[in-house]
């Protein structure tokens, strides 16, 4: 497969810090999940890969175009999705989305689906200063979706969204696999993402740690189920099997399938689970 994202002996210093330590890979036309610890290099990589932040050393090349280079050439073949939300003041969000596509020579009608589809019609009359945190990264994730390119590239897209707009998000990422296009997402919540992406790569201080092809069934191993329960004594109980432990107020279990947890509790006790995700294994970097 043609590689759509390559980088060699890429390196990125902050004074004596190391962020990206001679990093070289090549990343393949599909859906890559990008993840690792606090600290790992994951925002330094996809911000050197937006033109944001000058590499110290190496090449990367996304698209074939240098991003240092010709970042204008880049925006209009990739849609970026920064980790922090871009702020327009006291923007009215409708108008946002209107000038936004409209300068990038995209369709509105792309966006208004989206806004249907994430539930977000509500903000359309809001100002941009009067939104929260995760509002504001639902307009802009909006947004970038509604680009029409050739590739994504999304730090943390689903950090603030509830569990209905995260499967929203997946079936989105979905539809766009399908129709040929290439994403590189980087995120800490994996959830239904793990059945549409085509490779992980684990990042460790810098250097690539982990690279994995397949979804779930493939690499279980890699990720923890984690439950958010209102009696974490009862499934601590049901789920001794699996060996789980709490953690941060969570029951999180290593190396299982979301749905073979689930399947294993009875009605009544999964009426105990409020909440259930699935994220990268962080101990396998240790």
């Amino acid at each position: 497969m043609k590689p759509w994202i390559r980088a060699t002996e890429l390196t990125k210093k902050y004074g004596k810090t190391i962020a990206l330590d001679s990093l070289s890979f090549s990343i393949g036309e599909g859906v890559t999940l990008l993840y690792g610890p606090n600290g790992a290099g994951k925002s330094t990589l996809v911000s050197i890969l937006e033109g944001l932040t000058m590499r110290t050393d190496g090449q990367v090349l996304v698209e074939e175009i240098d991003p240092a280079r010709r970042p204008e050439t880049l925006m209009s073949k990739v849609g970026f999705l920064p980790e922090r939300p871009v702020i327009f003041g006291g923007s009215i969000v409708a108008d946002f989305f209107h000038w936004y596509l409209k300068l990038s020579g995209s369709d509105l009608s792309r966006c208004r689906r989206l806004v249907d589809a994430f539930s977000a019609g509500y903000l359309l009359e809001h100002k941009f200063n009067s939104l929260s945190l995760g509002e504001m990264q639902l307009v802009n994730l909006v947004a970038v979706l509604s680009l029409e390119r050739d590739g994504y590239v999304m730090d943390e897209p689903n950090a603030n969204l509830d569990f209905h707009r995260r499967r929203v998000l997946s079936r989105e990422i979905s539809l766009l696999r399908a129709a040929g296009k290439n994403l590189l997402i980087s995120t800490h919540i994996v959830d239904e993402l793990v059945e549409v992406v085509d490779r992980s790569i684990g990042l460790n201080k810098g250097k690539i740690a982990l690279l994995s092809e397949g979804g779930e069934n493939s690499r279980g191993g890699l990720f923890s189920v984690n439950i958010i329960s209102t009696d974490s004594e009862l499934l601590m109980n049901a789920l001794s099997s699996y060996s789980p432990r709490i953690l941060d107020g969570r029951i999180v279990i290593d190396g299982a399938k979301t749905g073979e947890v689930l399947n294993s509790l009875s009605e009544s006790e999964r009426l105990a689970v409020s909440s259930v995700y699935l994220t990268p294994r962080m101990d396998i970097f240790e």
